[in-house]
């Protein structure tokens, strides 16, 4: 399947695309914020191979050029944010990223501290309402920078979420969450840490912290993979007046749609919701994997899916995605 060109701000001849990491520190919560940017080039620019990194050992990269120039623009490029899943990576889903730049948009995809495959903290993953305020740090920085700002507009920004980051997207559209006691344990699911400690750790925080409103209005609209309902409060998502479109997979193990995608796609009153049919699992929406990755994620059943069903997910995916957000940014 061979996606048709969507023309949202301009097609992207160009093969490669611009990518750096930038670092922030919210001095406020004493956390980093890692961010991969990805961006147009100018089309005149010379593909360079970036060298390898622990991400395309195990992942399909895309082709990058490392701190290269933006594109010259005579106007500012539309914005979107990532935010991943549980112990995943910024990197994770750098395929729709790399198909949104090429669209004409500047992307930034999220390391949330302390849920990260190579930096894990059970004190931080419990604050699961960290994410949203990481995603808000980021905007506020990005939009101040003195190099990025420029090249943002703020009126067309846009989110993606994965699973977690699903969740993550919810809370800065508005919903809230009821008691942090009644939030699945994503934790004991896995089985890394015992379901008697993980309840200790959750009578001992603060609830009135995790119940208040993450949302950010600057964020217009929001593309939802998989995504976690928790235990977010109906009424809230009720008010929740932004685009979001859902797209998850009726064979969900993990988070199965009729108590994750469905709930909110009944709640939520200007949400769409496309599931895909087939035996495809909940981590379809990761990139597609080396052969080392294959063998590396095995355990986890990450890469159970053929290649070529990935792919063609994938591909589906960005077109809705696409469609999308050119629909609200038009």
């Amino acid at each position: 399947m061979i996606l048709s060109p969507i023309f949202l701000f301009g097609e992207i001849s160009q093969e490669c695309i611009g990518s750096t990491m930038v670092k922030y520190f919210d001095i406020s919560r004493k956390r980093p914020i890692t961010l991969e940017i990805w961006y147009p080039v100018d089309t005149d620019c010379p593909c360079v191979e970036t060298l390898p990194s622990i991400w395309h050992s195990v992942w399909t990269m895309p082709k990058e050029m490392k701190e290269a120039n933006m594109a010259t623009s005579d106007h500012p490029f539309p914005f979107i944010i990532i935010s991943h899943g549980n112990f995943s990576d910024r990197r994770a889903h750098s395929w729709i990223a790399e198909y949104f730049v090429k669209k004409g948009f500047i992307v930034a995809s999220i390391d949330h501290f302390g849920n990260t495959w190579y930096q894990s903290s059970s004190d931080f993953f419990l604050r699961l309402w960290d994410r949203p305020l990481d995603i808000t740090h980021a905007l506020d920085r990005l939009l101040t920078d003195p190099y990025f700002a420029p090249h943002i507009d703020p009126e067309k920004i846009g989110f993606i979420g994965y699973s977690l980051g699903g969740m993550t997207g919810i809370w800065l559209a508005g919903g809230r969450w009821v008691d942090i006691r009644n939030i699945p344990d994503f934790h004991t699911q896995y089985g890394d840490i015992p379901e008697s400690i993980v309840k200790k750790m959750k009578e001992k925080m603060d609830i009135q912290e995790s119940i208040q409103s993450f949302q950010d209005t600057r964020i217009k609209a929001m593309f939802l993979m998989a995504p976690a309902a928790g235990g977010f409060d109906e009424r809230t998502l009720q008010q929740i007046s932004i685009p979001i479109l859902i797209v998850a997979s009726k064979a969900d193990k993990v988070l199965p749609i009729h108590l994750h995608s469905e709930i909110l796609f009944h709640h939520i009153p200007y949400s769409k919701l496309v599931l895909f049919e087939g035996a495809i699992g909940h981590f379809i929406f990761f990139n597609q994997v080396t052969e080392y990755g294959e063998k590396m994620f095995q355990k986890w059943q990450i890469a159970d899916d053929p290649p070529s069903i990935r792919q063609d997910i994938h591909e589906k995916s960005a077109r809705l995605a696409g469609e999308f957000f050119e629909e609200i940014f038009k």
